[in-house]
């Protein structure tokens, strides 16, 4: 019950971040953040192959461990690596605190 509430208020809160951080018309930070994710969890694969079988599994995976590391504090390897990567690669997340570069992979995992 409480991983649901807290994803739903992250998903709210997300949401309207992403409306917020608009880079153009095209690409949001959640755009880039996938980009990221997909390139964290599965380094050889093109964006339109990351929608496919193992890849999309990585991802929830991926999401799964950022909905703990809010709701409880555990932070795994490969989120860890994720949270370092989207810090890196997206210039308006390079500030973030864990918790909010965390809700971006959830919003960009979905």
């Amino acid at each position: 019950m409480k991983k649901m509430l807290v994803m739903m208020a992250l998903l709210v809160s997300s949401q309207a971040m992403a409306v917020g951080l608009t880079l153009s018309p095209v690409y949001t930070v959640v755009g880039l953040v996938r980009s990221v994710l997909i390139t964290v969890v599965s380094p050889f694969a093109s964006t339109t192959q990351a929608i496919s079988g193992q890849n999309k599994e990585q991802l929830r995976a991926v999401k799964d461990d950022a909905i703990a590391f809010i709701a409880e504090g555990q932070r795994s390897e490969m989120l860890n690596t994720a949270i370092i990567a989207v810090k890196e690669n997206v210039a308006e997340l390079s500030n973030a605190s864990d918790i909010e570069v965390a809700a971006e992979i959830i919003a960009a995992a979905q």
